[in-house]
């Protein structure tokens, strides 16, 4: 059985932490452990650990599951970036929202699909449909990633989730994904585009980069990953 101390640690924790963070973390962690004791037949009586499963996952669920630490991220962030499926399965079961951003706004779906360009096995790439499935926004990841230059989450998004790139971007009835990176192209080339802080690429990379985001959504192929970014 996951222990409670275990999976406690992939929710909030702050030195400025509220109580009612506090009993988010107990509550959930809980909740969690009655529900995989549950669902693996514990040694845990099933109707004990289903019943403690069920009261607090509600509770948690209606308030307290999403609440963020200092960076902005909640337990399913970190679930996400620490490649534990499992708990993020369950705190999605439990109306984890999946498309709560961070500080950088980043959300998990950001962070999956970016764990399955790095290692494009059948688990990560399980937990990046689960995300959609539970009503990801790719529409909003995909537009995140071509401002951001970030080929790697947009050559994950078109080759296991079948990204329609015509959606409508919001706010326009024209501007698609490939307009958009068209536009972002033209600014990257004229350096009138700045890289974030934490963007290690050199401008040549950055502009090569932008042109190959504009190719894939020109002609998109799923499961290309001929061109390696950084």
């Amino acid at each position: 059985m996951t222990s409670l101390a275990r999976v406690s640690t992939y929710f909030p924790k702050d030195r400025e932490v509220t109580t009612r963070n506090k009993v988010c973390q107990l509550g959930a962690a809980a909740a969690l452990c009655g529900a995989i004791a549950w669902l693996y037949r514990s040694r845990t009586s099933p109707w004990i650990a289903g019943g403690v499963g069920v009261m607090t996952g509600i509770f948690v669920m209606i308030r307290y599951i999403d609440a963020a630490d200092s960076e902005g991220r909640s337990a399913l962030h970190n679930s996400v970036i620490k490649g534990h499926s499992t708990l993020a399965k369950t705190l999605l079961l439990f109306g984890a929202n999946p498309n709560t951003a961070d500080h950088r706004y980043l959300t998990p779906v950001y962070t999956a699909a970016d764990r399955v360009y790095a290692v494009a096995d059948p688990e990560n790439i399980h937990l990046l449909k689960t995300l959609v499935a539970a009503r990801g926004n790719i529409r909003q990841t995909l537009y995140r990633a071509i401002e951001d230059v970030d080929g790697r989450v947009v050559t994950a998004l078109l080759a296991h989730t079948r990204t329609d790139t015509k959606i409508v971007y919001e706010g326009s009835k024209t501007d698609y994904p490939l307009v958009h990176a068209q536009r972002v192209l033209q600014l990257v080339n004229k350096e009138e585009y700045k890289q974030g802080p934490e963007d290690l690429r050199t401008l040549d990379e950055f502009k090569k980069d932008a042109q190959v985001i504009v190719n894939l959504l020109e002609n998109p192929t799923w499961g290309d990953y001929s061109h390696r970014f950084r």
